[in-house]
């Protein structure tokens, strides 16, 4: 019970915390797209964009030194700080060779392919370099990161984030009022902000953590093993990013900087909204590895199940009803709606349910420590859906394809992992999981989909009462055939005590 509570209030800390980001961010970028305008925010997007491409190692690396922690605390403390300062020098050595990639390959790519109005490549360039610099901070970071994590404390994340937040909106102000360059001067204040952000989470650890003070300890069987594990879960991670800023740079290629707008805008909405399903998810991470490297298989299975049905289930809830009304969600957040960003919204939206039900199947293939499977299959399935876009886009299919192509993309990627599980933690049966979790809440989705047009089709109304609708609609079909009695009962139990209060 004890884990349960921990996991409920760092759950309730993460779900805070993406409320307010999400309200100050979407108020934050409507005041951003303002001043910089169409053209430059997509810019901003795409440079980014191509920077992030290089992000690949790092998201690895991140991986690997979640993993090793988590594994970590259930041994000793001298194998603990072992972990961290082995993770510190890889990380140091990742940024290295993310700064070589960046000013050679990097800089050719940027220079030879992507498409800038000729009026802004200069600033395009700095804003490329501004960006390196955010990079390699970021990489600096994760160790950091990943000892939060593994010691639970989400408290820290939420009032940082939401300092962070507000800091954000005060530049996006600072910008609207200055007569410089706005889209040089936004990435260099990001930057400060940002970097000043990084450097308050080291002094909480190594305030707070005592494997966080860096005492250059150098284990080689320790390196050996980090090693390897980032090495398998490398091409994975690229292709994940391939994917995602893949796509981003053939929009570009094919329709232009004003597309990568809409992408950005939308992107931020909907990584709004997988924060706050996937906040249970972060908040069972640690336990999950951790019930597996003790071996407590029915803790483990029950996290998997109430996490998958959970988040699920909460992503399903927000994004019906304003995928079906994304047109006005838009135009209330906007005053200026860049072109495509209706079409992007409603279905990045629907294709996020899909993406949010595997994600509990990652972190326990993680601390298994076998990553071929998950890298190579999962990997190449979001690798191929680059090509296939660039078919779609030769053909004239427009800039909604790879959004069409993502449904397929999440699920095949998914129910691959999925197996994986079941190959490497044989007490865990994939079609007993199928049958209890998976069928059930797909057949809800789907009905509330149908009813979505319906409700468009011959029973328009204003979208804020279609919004109630499809929400009352959504949240009785999960109580009535989405979950059991007993979770009826918690759920119940719960909202009577939080009315009485």
């Amino acid at each position: 019970m004890s884990s349960n509570k921990v996991i409920a209030k760092n759950t309730l800390f993460l779900y805070f915390r993406t409320f307010f980001k999400l309200g100050i961010g979407l108020y934050t970028s409507r005041i951003v797209l303002e001043a910089l305008g169409v053209v430059d925010y997509g810019i901003y997007s795409i440079v980014g964009g191509v920077v992030g491409i290089l992000s690949f190692m790092h998201a690895a690396l991140s991986g690997t030194t979640t993993r090793f922690l988590n594994i970590s605390k259930v041994g000793d403390l001298k194998r603990l700080k072992t972990v961290f300062n082995t993770s510190i020098i890889l990380h140091f050595c990742l940024a290295i060779v993310v700064f070589i990639i960046a000013e050679t390959l990097g800089l050719w790519f940027f220079y030879n392919k992507l498409v800038i109005p000729e009026s802004r490549m200069d600033i395009a360039f700095w804003v490329y370099q501004v960006s390196v610099v955010s990079i390699l901070f970021m990489i600096m970071q994760i160790p950091y990161d990943a000892s939060i994590i593994a010691h639970e404390k989400m408290g820290i994340y939420t009032y940082l984030s939401i300092l962070e937040a507000i800091l954000k909106l005060a530049v996006a102000i600072v910008i609207s009022y200055i007569s410089l360059d706005k889209l040089l001067w936004y990435a260099i204040l990001i930057l400060v902000l940002s970097i000043g952000i990084r450097l308050t989470y080291q002094v909480y650890c190594r305030r707070n953590f005592e494997e966080c003070k860096f005492n250059f300890l150098f284990d080689r069987v320790v390196i050996k093993e980090m090693f390897s594990f980032f090495s398998w879960d490398l091409y994975g991670n690229l292709s994940v990013m391939l994917r995602l800023q893949g796509v981003n740079i053939l929009l570009n290629m094919f329709f232009g900087p004003v597309v990568n707008a809409s992408v950005a805008i939308v992107s931020q909405f909907q990584g709004g909204l997988m924060s706050l399903s996937s906040n249970f998810a972060l908040a069972a991470k640690p336990q999950v590895i951790q019930s597996y490297a003790g071996k407590d298989y029915e803790r483990l299975f029950f996290l998997l199940k109430q996490g998958t049905k959970f988040s699920f289930y909460l992503m399903m809830l927000i994004s019906i009803p304003l995928s079906f009304n994304s047109d006005f969600i838009l135009e209330l957040w906007l005053h200026e709606v860049p072109l495509y960003a209706d079409q992007f919204l409603q279905l990045s939206l629907l294709a996020s349910v899909v993406s949010v039900s595997f994600l509990l199947f990652i972190p326990l293939i993680h601390a298994t420590g076998k990553m071929f499977l998950i890298s190579f299959l999962t990997g190449s399935i979001y690798l191929l859906s680059l090509p296939i876009n660039y078919v779609f886009f030769k053909y004239n299919f427009g800039p909604i394809a790879p959004y069409y192509i993502s449904f397929f993309v999440f699920l095949f990627a998914g129910l691959a992992n999925l197996f994986i599980v079941q190959k490497y933690v044989p007490a865990f049966n994939a079609m007993v999981f199928v049958k209890a979790v998976l069928i059930k809440m797909y057949a809800i989705y789907l009905v509330l989909i149908g009813l979505g047009f319906l409700q468009q089709i011959y029973l328009p109304m204003h979208a804020i009462l279609s919004i109630l609708v499809l929400f009352i609609l959504s949240s009785g079909l999960v109580l009535a055939f989405g979950i059991t009695k007993k979770e009826k009962y918690i759920v119940f139990n719960v909202l009577k005590k939080k009315i009485k209060k």
